[in-house]
């Protein structure tokens, strides 16, 4: 699962060259970062395309929110990323 937060913050190329090596992994039970307002909010909203559209935008916003806690929640794990977020898998 990609952070946003570290792909916008890095040149393109550098994070392209750090992370050509992970692969996306079964453990992960929940794919926040492109499904967080879709799986939790009712599917009746999405039938819109404003509301559709709009409900897309936020959920980058939120998922924003989540990932500014990994860098505090990382503090300790120096053998970590900054946004290391495989904990308790």
């Amino acid at each position: 699962m990609k952070n946003i937060i570290e792909e916008n913050s890095q040149i393109p190329e550098m994070y392209l060259t750090r992370h050509k090596h992970d692969s996306v992994s079964e453990d992960f039970a929940f794919d926040y970062s492109s499904n967080l307002l879709k799986n939790t909010l009712s599917p009746v909203l999405y039938k819109n395309e404003d509301t559709e559209a709009t409900l897309n935008k936020l959920n980058d916003m939120v998922v924003v929110m989540l990932d500014e806690i990994l860098p505090i929640r990382n503090m300790f794990f120096w053998t970590h990323s900054k946004y290391y977020n495989k904990h308790g898998r």
